[in-house]
């Protein structure tokens, strides 16, 4: 960190520096709590790997580069500072020493030992003159420390070492804390990684090792920082971009030019250092939404507020064409109001990363269902009836929109919640493409390849591994309906179900109605792990397969809606209305749902109707 000069007219100095802007990198690190293992990480592995490597070539720099070896003392996560773009700005050289022209080692003359307890070398607990090799020691505590985003105190924590009275063992036999397999373990829980990378972290832990060794001798210098995860050189890592921006570049425009012509091309292409900047590299607190397949980061790039969709290695499963419809989609539709705005892309990634308009924080999801008074069947309402009725006619328009405004039909085959954002007027943004299907030219159904999904909004057709049509989105529309309209997930539907099956019957216990119904009767544990499957479960495919007046009757809803809404003569109309809307587009049969454009079209009939 540059020292911009001091002030003298006190008892004491006082040093004046630049200002780092970021915090330093233990603030950083240690944001979350230490106890939550699967917290995601704060920074992405390729920051990580860029400030390891800078902070390593900061201390060389002071081991080779002055007319004397100056040995820092202190190098932890406390005394590194990040700059702009992260650039780290290493300080605290209040416990720094010079070795003596022709000397190797220096003697320290301290009656007791100074510097933080998890980073000090063995040597210099001991008394021992110390050489350059004690930073070295300490920049292998920190590198682990980068690793795992935990301190070596966390770390001891973690495995619950009872003995903590030995100061000297504490600092200086380190391997009391850890082993190779445990920071590899919690390296992989603490990093999103690819299979190179993970070979890089093996080599990371292999340097740490090596920098942690009890016998200074044993230790590498400041200078072999180059055996650093066996980084890439800067015209390796070129030739890797370019090839990545050449893959995936050229699948994408190719089909780019196919959905909206040559002529036009109305999206950006992002670099990964300008979403690495928008989103502070990643960090965890600019996490919106956690969507199982991806991560959804909201950043600011050049001064406008954006949203970047990042999709996750292992559930993308290498299959870049479910990020390609995602993206070709969202441009063919881009046009309607209520259709999140695509901005563009970067391809400079192993997968491409998806850049949208900015929305607000919340999902309709989060606007239904976070509300901490009550249980489901007391809990105060979200929202007003006529914003109800106004999203719903919201989303019918904009599925509508995908159905006959485009060159072929698109199913979004996802409607659900939490594929819909809200602005800060709480209008509806659809979003969430990558599981769309378009329908073939010339026919009228498609066949999926595989039967994905969220348990609760799938058609019976679709559980079933049939050709679907338009009239898959009708079905995930009508159970999104009934949603909106009780503020109860189809889950709680189920339960609220077995309920008043129990009643019925006189039972006291749910349990014993396992049978009772088409629908078999499951805990909640288990209710609540189904309800965001990718891959339908068993539940998931009864769920789909049972009828409509088996789990949403009329009465059933219309009494959890009166419930849940403050409604007038006229608006009790309208909910009944829509309550028979719903129960339409449920249907068992598809051939008997409605349309898309006759759903959208009866909203607005009802929203007129007179209250």
């Amino acid at each position: 960190m540059k020292i911009l000069g001091c002030c003298l007219e006190t008892k004491i100095p006082i040093l004046v520096y630049e200002y780092p802007v970021n915090k330093n990198l233990s603030n950083l690190l240690d944001e979350k709590s230490v106890t939550k293992e699967n917290r995601p990480p704060i920074l992405s592995w390729e920051s990580k790997l860029r400030i390891a490597t800078e902070i390593a070539d900061a201390v060389t720099y002071m081991h080779i580069a002055t007319s004397t070896p100056i040995i820092h003392r202190d190098i932890k996560s406390c005394n590194i500072f990040l700059g702009e773009q992260n650039v780290i700005k290493l300080f605290g050289f209040d416990l720094s020493l010079k070795i003596t022209s022709g000397e190797e080692d220096v003697e320290t003359n301290m009656s007791r030992t100074i510097g933080t307890i998890g980073y000090i070398a063995p040597e210099c607990m001991s008394g021992q003159p110390i050489t350059e090799k004690c930073d070295v020691y300490g920049f292998g505590i920190t590198l682990i420390e980068i690793l795992t985003e935990m301190t070596p105190w966390a770390f001891r924590r973690w495995l619950r070492l009872e003995d903590s009275s030995n100061v000297v063992s504490e600092a200086g036999g380190s391997d009391l804390y850890f082993s190779k397999e445990q920071v590899f373990e919690v390296s992989l829980k603490r990093n999103i990684l690819g299979e190179g990378e993970i070979k890089q972290v093996m080599a990371c832990i292999t340097l740490a090792w090596e920098c942690k060794k009890d016998n200074p001798t044993e230790r590498p210098s400041m200078k072999c920082r180059r055996m650093l995860s066996q980084r890439q050189s800067r015209r390796e890592r070129h030739l890797q971009k370019e090839s990545l921006v050449s893959r995936n570049g050229a699948i994408l425009l190719e089909e780019v030019i196919k959905s909206v012509g040559r002529k036009y091309n109305p999206y950006h292409i992002f670099s990964e250092k300008d979403l690495e900047i928008a989103t502070n590299c990643y960090r965890s607190d600019h996490i919106l939404q956690n969507g199982g397949f991806y991560v959804l980061y909201r950043g600011i790039h050049e001064y406008c507020k954006i949203l970047v969709k990042k999709f996750s290695d292992r559930s993308i499963n290498n299959n870049i064409s479910r990020i390609i419809e995602d993206f070709v989609i969202s441009l063919q539709i881009r046009n309607h109001k209520n259709v999140l705005t695509i901005l563009g892309c970067c391809l400079e990634t192993e997968f491409p990363i998806l850049v949208y308009e900015y929305s607000s924080k919340k999902t309709l999801s989060n606007l239904l269902h976070d509300v901490t008074v009550g249980n489901f069947t007391n809990r105060p309402s979200a929202l007003s009836w006529e914003s109800k009725l106004r999203i719903a006619t919201e989303i019918a328009d904009a599925v509508t929109y995908m159905h006959i405004s485009t060159s072929t039909p698109i199913i979004h085959r996802d409607i659900k919640p939490r594929s819909i954002l809200l602005d800060g007027r709480n209008v509806v943004k659809l979003f969430d493409f990558d599981l769309s299907l378009k329908i073939p030219l010339g026919e009228d159904n498609v066949k999926p390849n595989m039967i994905v999904g969220t348990s609760g909004y799938l058609a019976p057709e679709y559980s079933m591994g049939q050709p679907i049509t338009e009239k898959c989105d009708v079905y995930g529309f009508g159970a999104l309906l009934v949603e909106i309209l009780t503020e109860m997930k189809p889950r709680e539907f189920k339960l609220l179900r077995d309920l008043d099956l129990a009643d019925e019957e006189g039972s006291s216990s749910v349990g014993k109605l396992d049978n009772a119904g088409k629908v078999p009767v499951l805990s909640r544990e288990t209710l609540d792990q189904n309800e965001d499957d990718s891959t339908p479960s068993e539940f998931s495919r009864f769920f789909s397969l049972a009828r409509a007046n088996d789990l949403y009757s009329k009465k059933r809803i219309l009494e959890v809606s009166l419930k849940r809404n403050k409604l007038g003569e006229g608006q009790i109309k309208q909910l009944m209305e829509c309550t028979l809307l719903a129960l339409e587009c449920i249907k068992y049969n598809p051939k008997k749902r409605p349309s898309m454009k006759e759903v959208t079209e009866e909203l607005r009939r009802i929203k007129t109707m007179t209250c």
